[in-house]
């Protein structure tokens, strides 16, 4: 969008969001190409006044075609514009995604803390026992 284009293939979005893309082996290429090719599907789904997905045909590659942008398309300005845009986002929580026997990091520490406390507590009444 900040680039002004009104469409870009999915192949040049893939190769612009993942630096190191011709790195990678085939294989792990086609996976990021499909990664990206579903992200723009479902963000197309989403958001369809602002972006379109048309799928690849014998004469052109599948893109992501840009419908409305702050950009060029909206009267309040540029930053206004792609704050309204992040704006419908930022209100739906995001779940957390859960991996089977995976640890809460927070929980972890707050039982760290809490030992760490519990020592410190009983060493400073040990400390003060042996000097009366």
């Amino acid at each position: 969008m900040a680039q002004g284009r009104s469409s870009v293939t999915v192949r040049a979005l893939t190769e612009q969001a993942i630096r190191h893309f011709p790195l990678y082996g085939r294989a792990a290429q086609g996976r990021l190409n499909r990664k990206v090719r579903n992200a723009a599907r479902r963000a197309a789904e989403a958001d369809p006044e602002r972006l379109g997905y048309g799928r690849a045909t014998g004469v052109t590659e599948e893109r992501v075609a840009i419908l409305r942008s702050p950009e060029t398309f909206d009267r309040r300005g540029r930053t206004q514009g792609y704050q309204a845009v992040w704006a419908g986002r930022a209100s739906r929580p995001r779940r957390p995604s859960e991996v089977p026997g995976q640890i809460d990091l927070f929980s972890e520490l707050d039982e760290a803390e809490r030992v760490a406390t519990e020592e410190e507590s009983d060493n400073s009444t040990e400390g003060h026992g042996e000097q009366s």
